[in-house]
């Protein structure tokens, strides 16, 4: 079981073995995608289609043409783009949901963080009263991404490994592991109290509501929230996984002013980076970040999230 104060801070990286889309390959998938997505409901709506098909199509032109690598900051430097922007981000995530798998059904099952983790959370509950058990104080995430498959996991695999136990007594221990949407989610689960269950059925009327569920970089103050601050200060030990340090997803989490390295362990994927670069981003975390190489804490490495996990968690 998990019995240091844990922090995982989760980027797109985190969610790509679920088959939901990396930083680049949403950028292409709403180019490639939006406009026809959006013009399926032309057959169960009049919502202002042929203006919204237009909005998008001119938008995800404009987007691709760009050459900016995430559709975050391309929106923070082309504001007017944000609402058709942040529906086509919501389309993408839904598509996304209705493909997304999980344990054994995973494309490559060495990637599954989600269940390793799920496993430390419960390994030593071995009666059925012993859900009342699980980790809750000790473990907290803090997610960059739109999509809710960490909660939807978490919620199936808790449910199904204590079958007996009514579904009310699940979500209330469930409700006490604080997971933390830094620019929102498309719609919370309905146990959280939102109104769309995981991957089922769309409309447009539902898409329009979601992408107000969810903020853009030039949204957001630049301060990190009070809840972020605890979040942070309470941890021992912080795991950033499948995240892309981009400098201003570090200052909206007040790093590294939050950060003493000196009561803090620090771990890190930075899959497919090279040392210069892993390097660079150690300064990043840590203003008492230290040339000795000998001395590892921030430890960034050239690894996925499973890998991390194993080897420190």
């Amino acid at each position: 079981m998990i019995t240091i104060d844990t922090v995982f801070i989760l980027g797109a990286g985190a969610s790509k073995p679920y088959e939901y889309p990396t930083g680049k390959e949403l950028r292409l998938d709403i180019y490639s995608n939006s406009v026809e997505q959006i013009n399926k409901f032309k057959q169960v709506t009049t919502y202002r289609i042929k203006d919204l098909l237009f909005e998008t199509s001119k938008f995800t032109e404009t987007f691709f043409n760009s050459s900016v690598p995430s559709i975050d900051l391309f929106l923070a430097r082309n504001p007017h783009f944000s609402d058709v922007g942040k529906l086509s981000i919501v389309l993408s995530i839904l598509e996304a949901e209705k493909k997304s798998k999980f344990r054994e059904n995973i494309s490559d099952i060495n990637q599954d963080w989600y269940s390793y983790l799920f496993h430390r959370l419960t390994e030593e509950l071995n009666t059925p009263d012993s859900y009342n058990d699980i980790v809750t104080k000790t473990v907290s995430f803090i997610t960059f991404n739109y999509d809710r498959s960490l909660e939807y996991f978490l919620y199936e695999s808790l449910s199904n490994s204590f079958s007996s136990v009514p579904e009310d007594r699940i979500i209330n221990k469930l409700k006490q592991i604080p997971v933390y949407h830094v620019y929102g989610v498309i719609d919370k689960l309905p146990w959280q109290g939102g109104s769309t269950a995981y991957r089922k059925g769309k409309n447009l009327a539902a898409v329009m509501k979601m992408k107000d569920n969810i903020k853009i970089i030039h949204e957001r103050d630049k301060q990190p929230s009070r809840e972020l601050e605890v979040i942070l200060k309470n941890a021992k030990r912080i795991f950033f996984l499948g995240f892309g340090y981009a400098k201003e997803n570090l200052e909206i989490l007040g790093i590294p002013n939050l950060i003493n390295i000196d009561d803090k362990q620090i771990y890190g994927t930075a899959f497919g980076l090279f040392d210069k670069e892993i390097d660079e981003i150690r300064r990043d975390l840590s203003e008492k970040y230290r040339k000795n190489p000998l001395y590892r804490n921030p430890r960034i490495e050239n690894c996925d999230c499973l890998t991390l996990l194993r080897k420190y968690l």
